[in-house]
């Protein structure tokens, strides 16, 4: 009885030593645990700042959608804008035509009278007036037309 008391005590002093063993490694693991955990407080402010972060990304996305002009509209614009020059570019092709046309019958008219009887200087100078005139009117015309061709290219 004496062999299975000893034993009992030694039996129990090895149970008493995985104890307080398991005890310490326990003790370290959940310290390790507690340094490596996130509070419930915490996950709550990351949780409400991915929120805030989303709601701030899909405005963004919204306002850049919104501010964004589609295929279709901007080739409509741009067909508008072309049409807009075309209409300026025949225009004044057309009034460079109608001025040459003046300039034309100012010089014929100056010839019937040249060939005919008559002293004509105040005719004379009263054409060459004329012409100027149509000149300055052709240059005026030309430069519109140029100034339009320099602001349509891109």
């Amino acid at each position: 009885m004496r062999e299975s008391t000893n034993d009992l005590k030694a039996r129990n002093t090895e149970l008493v030593q995985s104890i307080q063993m398991l005890s310490s490694e326990t003790n370290k693991t959940i310290q390790a645990l507690a340094a490596n955990t996130v509070s419930r407080q915490e996950m709550d402010w990351r949780a409400d700042r991915g929120t805030e972060d989303r709601k701030r990304t899909d405005e963004s996305v919204a306002a850049i959608r919104n501010a964004m002009v589609y295929r279709n509209e901007w080739m409509e614009r741009n067909l508008s804008r072309g049409h807009d020059i075309e209409n300026l570019r025949d225009d004044a092709v057309r009034d460079v035509t109608n001025l040459q046309r003046q300039l034309d019958q100012q010089r014929s008219d100056f010839q019937v009278f040249s060939n005919s009887l008559g002293n004509g200087r105040d005719f004379i100078t009263d054409l060459k007036a004329e012409q100027s005139r149509l000149r300055d009117q052709i240059a005026a015309l030309t430069a519109k037309v140029a100034a339009e061709q320099n602001r349509s290219t891109p």
